[in-house]
């Protein structure tokens, strides 16, 4: 059995250096940050195709994500933060689903969830 921990805490928490910590002792943790800034890093077509129909289409400059451009946008405007929200919500549940299904057939004995 797979043990999952989820960790979740504010800015100065601690949650870096407790997920360096179980890193040093090879526990396997899953960065739903990291996961979120592959999208904009590596945009899948499916993401661009998303934010074009949302009304972001100005944010893809040269097949790369401006996030500032976005930053703009979604901090005036709710409905499409909580779309572009909804959208990476659901990357992030597919890639930490994946990471779990994978360490329950590895029969890791623990894992974090850093969300």
């Amino acid at each position: 059995m797979t043990l999952i921990i989820g960790l979740t805490g504010g800015i100065g928490s601690g949650k870096s250096t407790f997920i360096n910590y179980v890193k040093a002792k090879n526990i396997s943790v899953h960065d739903s940050d990291k996961v979120v800034k592959n999208c904009y890093k590596k945009p899948p077509p499916v993401f661009k195709k998303y934010l074009i129909k949302i009304g972001l289409e100005n944010a893809i400059v040269n097949k790369q994500i401006n996030k500032k451009t976005i930053s703009k946008i979604i901090f005036s405007n709710r409905k499409t933060k909580k779309n572009l929200e909804n959208f990476l919500h659901k990357v992030v549940k597919k890639k930490r689903n994946e990471f779990i299904k994978y360490h329950k057939k590895k029969k890791s004995k623990m894992i974090i969830i850093d969300i």
